[in-house]
This record gives C-alpha cells, sequence and structure tokens, in this order.
C-alpha cells in the first residue's frame, strides 16, 4: 500500500532529503508531493525513514540563477558560465519554447519521463508539475512537444510556473530567466 508522511522542518529550515530503506538496507523510492508530503509504497518489511534538514538561505544571501539562451544556439549560459546542451530553444508559431529539462534542473528542480503516457514530471521548489507531451496547457495555447528527442515548452510557463522572470531580447532572440 502506498504510505505518505508529512514533514515539517521547524522555523528557519527546509527539508534537504527524505530516505526511505527497508529492513536490508535497500532503498525505497520517495515521491515528493510537495507541501512537506512524501510517499513510498510499504514493502513487506519495517522501514526506516530519514528526513535531512538544511537552513534556509535568508533573501540576502540566496543567490540569483540567470540563465541566457539564444535561439538556434546550444550554448546556454547559467550565472556567466557557459554549458553546452545538445538542443537549443526553438520559435514555433511565433511562440519560443525551450528544452524543459535543462531549465528545470538548473534551477534546482528534478525532471521524470514517463515513456508510456508521454507525461512529463517537474518537481521543484516543493512543487509538482504534470504535462502531457501533445496535450494543450489550456493558460498558454500550447502543447508540450518533443524536438530532437527533447521535451519543449513555452517560455512563459517557466516564468510562471516555475516562479522566474523571463526576458526576451527581440534583436539578439536571447531569452534570459532569472530566479531568487
Amino acid at each position: 500500500s502506498t504510505v505518505t508522511i508529512t514533514v515539517t522542518p521547524d522555523e528557519g529550515y527546509e527539508v534537504d532529503e527524505v530516505k526511505v530503506t527497508d529492513e536490508s538496507g535497500n532503498e525505497i523510492k520517495v515521491t515528493d508531493k510537495g507541501n512537506g508530503k512524501y510517499t513510498f509504497t510499504m514493502p513487506a518489511t519495517d522501514v526506516d525513514i530519514k528526513a535531512d534538514f538544511k537552513e534556509t538561505a535568508s533573501d540576502s544571501e540566496k543567490e540569483k540563477t540567470i540563465i541566457t539562451m539564444q535561439i538556434g544556439n546550444t550554448d546556454v549560459s547559467v550565472n556567466e558560465k557557459t554549458i553546452t546542451n545538445d538542443v537549443a530553444p526553438v520559435i514555433v508559431n511565433d511562440r519560443t519554447l525551450v528544452p524543459i529539462r535543462i531549465v528545470t534542473e538548473t534551477l534546482g528542480g528534478k525532471v521524470d519521463w514517463n515513456a508510456e503516457t508521454k507525461e512529463v514530471t517537474l518537481n521543484i521548489d516543493g512543487k509538482e508539475i504534470k504535462m502531457t507531451i501533445g496535450v494543450i496547457l489550456e493558460k498558454y495555447g500550447v502543447a508540450p512537444t518533443i524536438i530532437n528527442d527533447r521535451t519543449y515548452v513555452p517560455i512563459r510557463f517557466v516564468a510562471e510556473e516555475l516562479g522566474a522572470e523571463v526576458q526576451w531580447n527581440e534583436e539578439t532572440k536571447t531569452v534570459t530567466i532569472t530566479k531568487l
């Protein structure tokens, strides 16, 4: 059966990791459902649940993450350091689409892909976002799409759903994503 646990950190702390192991020490997959709730499938044996916490940085200590991407260019600038991605942002039907995995992971999130259901799950800042390839995101009027084996979403989705600020430079065809 599925077990749900709620982890509540003391003030000034946040959950760093929740780990569940069975009697033999085998790790059991834990799913972060957001808002401090975690689920796992209970094995036939007893389990050990361990939650690690870390101090939350004050607003003045938090560092901004600035990602700059250019249409057609696989180089991605993250806080002025260049990394090369395997795919580049594109414009389709006057919409700027970005590869969601590199953006989400660069902002500290996690991306899971279910090939069977063609569903992408983003976990970032304790929030879980699910979307299905080809199913229009009503709020954005466009569906996530696969280009060169990578999932692309509209840049406005990144801004609104991942809590980042987005700027577009028409002249250089550059997208700048800023997240505190």
